[in-house]
């Protein structure tokens, strides 16, 4: 059986907490599903140093979620991709997150990321489609 692929949120704040606890009443418990938040008073390389022990932690390519391209999780993630090898997608939603834990091990690696990010392409245009028909 494949193993499946672990799971790294990285967000501002406690929204990485927030999104677990829904993933959970959603769909159960996520095994390989973990979250590091970045604080107030929490320096970069505080922060860089918490996520490159994590990544060492998880081995064999973990996914990435980030909540803001060009904040601090997706930067640090972009300096630490020269050094470890993972999969890193932004703009992390809650459909996102529950295509990545449904999915991750029924479908191969490359359709896996592609649909990890149509989920949360299509889970904000279909918001902004409810939005316009009200």
């Amino acid at each position: 059986m494949k193993k499946l692929k672990n799971i790294l949120l990285l967000t501002h704040g406690d929204a990485a907490i927030g999104l677990l606890d829904s993933a959970g009443m959603l769909v159960g418990d996520v095994p390989g599903l973990f979250a590091l938040t970045l604080q107030p008073g929490v320096s970069m390389e505080e922060y860089m140093a918490m996520v490159e022990e994590k990544l060492e932690e998880l081995g064999d390519r973990p996914l990435l979620l980030v909540d803001l391209i060009g904040g601090t999780p997706s930067n640090i993630s972009c300096m630490l991709s020269k050094d470890h090898d993972f999969d890193v997608i932004g703009g992390l939603n809650l459909a996102m997150l529950l295509e990545a834990c449904m999915s991750r091990d029924i479908l191969p690696e490359d359709e896996y990321i592609a649909a990890v990010e149509t989920a949360g392409r299509e889970g904000c245009k279909n918001v902004l489609a409810m939005l316009d028909e009200m």
